[in-house]
């Protein structure tokens, strides 16, 4: 990896990045924690060589007339690691993790071609749908992932999702 690949963390609220990258050799690369309550930051993204996380967590807070406001929220962690070589690039402008380019494009014959690029990935998620007298019902689920990138314009998924449904309406 090389001393260039320092682990690159960004912190957001808002959709707006509040910290600096971390240990890639600049001067300013104190995450600006201060800057914001913890309550405010919605999504976490870390990048290190072929490794890249997520986190996000959602609410929506609903008012109601005539009865109390009722609250949904979900979250997710997701990992991956490519294991040919390549890392996922930040896109600054649109504050989102970049597609992986393979270092050789898949190609069955000629010179030049290789297998692409190989990603396994994990997600966690869970979405809870039920408060006070809504009953939304809760999900959980564990997807295994295989991402099979054959060149920058063309991806090919491979996952198992394993899916826990609570229907918690009560008569």
């Amino acid at each position: 990896w090389g001393s260039s690949s320092g682990a690159r963390s960004l912190v957001f609220a808002d959709d707006v990045p509040l910290s600096a990258l971390v240990a890639n050799n600049n001067t300013v690369s104190v995450p600006l924690w201060a800057q914001v309550a913890p309550s405010e930051i919605d999504r976490v993204e870390v990048i290190y060589g072929p490794f890249s996380a997520q986190a996000e967590y959602m609410f929506d807070s609903i008012d109601r007339q005539g009865s109390d406001s009722v609250m949904m929220q979900g979250a997710y962690l997701q990992a991956g690691y490519i294991l040919t070589g390549e890392h996922r690039n930040y896109k600054n402008q649109n504050g989102v993790m970049d597609k992986v380019v393979p270092l050789k494009n898949f190609q069955i014959s000629g010179d030049g071609g290789g297998a692409g690029a190989w990603e396994l990935a994990l997600r966690y998620s869970h979405l809870d749908l039920s408060d006070a007298a809504v009953h939304g019902g809760k999900v959980s689920d564990v997807t295994f992932g295989l991402n099979w990138q054959w060149n920058p314009n063309m991806r090919m998924m491979f996952d198992y999702v394993h899916s826990n449904i609570e229907d918690d309406y009560k008569k």
